[in-house]
């Protein structure tokens, strides 16, 4: 799969969370793979190019219904529990598609060639935070770039196994940085990085990252892993 610049901006509008969405030629963006309960979208085509929105099982993988939105439209679809929504770009230029969910995130967005064998990059957003993912330069890595509000938390890591490094960097506030297991949640090792702090940590099989903004201020917050990892967010710290 050859190395794509990501960007994505969500913003709050009455309620709403709305991200517009460019999804590169010959690609596919998968939208709420990791999203329990469900939800009504608006999905407005706000490019030139028709773009073809699937409801996929998640377990079957089977298409339980396709809308074709063509350029200067809008469709709304429900999107149950157990499904995702695939928006299917299967032209030769890029397609600009703005998503409205009355919902604080719709966890779990990812790019994939619309060859079903290639590897994805995964990427997630929270409702009101802008967020830049994106492809480091070299071959077989990814960063993520996030700016955090006091009690913050950026997540990498939920969908991906463990078992590769990661450089951070930060500039603003106090981080508090934190490996924990996947399953039970439980902290495996942490340490604290400063306001102007660059580290690096090895997530080992079976654990996650998380960088929380302990400071009362904003920070922003670069990352690099050594391949590329499914599941990135930003939440709320837990209490």
């Amino acid at each position: 799969m050859r190395i794509l610049t990501l960007l994505l901006l969500a913003a709050v509008l009455l309620g709403c969370a709305s991200a517009g969405v460019t999804i590169p030629a010959q690609q596919t963006f998968i939208l709420g793979e990791y999203k329990e309960t469900g939800y009504t979208a608006t999905l407005a085509n706000d490019g030139k190019t028709t773009v073809r929105a699937q409801l996929v099982n998640k377990q079957s993988e089977v298409v339980s219904k396709e809308i074709t939105i063509e350029p200067g439209t809008a469709q709304k679809v429900k999107v149950g529990a157990d499904q995702r929504v695939h928006l299917v770009n299967a032209n030769d230029r890029k397609a600009l598609v703005n998503v409205r969910a009355k919902v604080a995130g719709v966890e779990g967005m990812r790019y994939v060639d619309n060859d079903p064998t290639a590897t994805p990059e995964t990427i997630e957003l929270r409702e009101g935070q802008t967020v830049a993912i994106m492809n480091a330069p070299a071959e077989g890595s990814s960063a993520t770039t996030a700016s955090l509000e006091p009690g913050q938390m950026l997540i990498i890591g939920e969908g991906s196994d463990g078992g590769y490094r990661v450089d951070i960097r930060n500039r603003g506030g106090d981080l508090k940085v934190a490996a924990r297991d996947r399953q039970s949640k439980k902290q495996t090792q942490g340490f604290g990085l400063g306001r102007r702090g660059s580290e690096t940590i090895y997530l080992r099989p079976g654990e996650e990252l998380c960088l929380t903004n302990v400071s009362k201020r904003s920070t922003k917050v670069s990352t690099k892993t050594e391949k590329p990892v499914r599941g990135v967010r930003v939440t709320e710290a837990e209490r």
